[in-house]
């Protein structure tokens, strides 16, 4: 990804995140702009693993996600608020996790991981 797309990414959700109107959100958004969410990769060596591919790899979830939740009776459908957060928190525990650069991304621990 180019730093212009992981730019956009970011700014995306964070915008996605400003529109949630629940306790502690304002507070997620500081954690997650001084992480490595939006630059880190989604994995060492299989999906998304590129700078900028875990915050990718959660948004293209938003989407499948909104409409799988559409296709529910209207009285077990999550709110957007719910689905947001499902989907652009679904993988936060991999923020911090990888080191190294494209190509070269291992965990904390110096093992490749998937």
């Amino acid at each position: 990804m180019t730093e212009g797309e992981i730019f956009a990414n970011e700014t995306y959700i964070i915008n996605l995140f400003k529109e949630i109107k629940r306790q502690g959100v304002r507070d997620y958004i500081k954690y997650l702009e001084n992480s490595d969410f939006f630059n880190a990769p989604a994995s060492t060596r299989y999906h998304r693993d590129y700078p900028g591919g875990l915050a990718e790899h959660c948004l293209n979830l938003l989407e499948p996600l909104k409409l799988s939740n559409s296709r529910l009776k209207e009285k077990e459908q999550l709110p957007e608020d719910s689905l947001i957060i499902i989907a652009l928190c679904h993988d936060v525990c991999k923020e911090g996790l990888y080191i190294g650069d494209y190509g070269g991304y291992r965990t904390l621990e110096g093992h490749p991981a998937k």
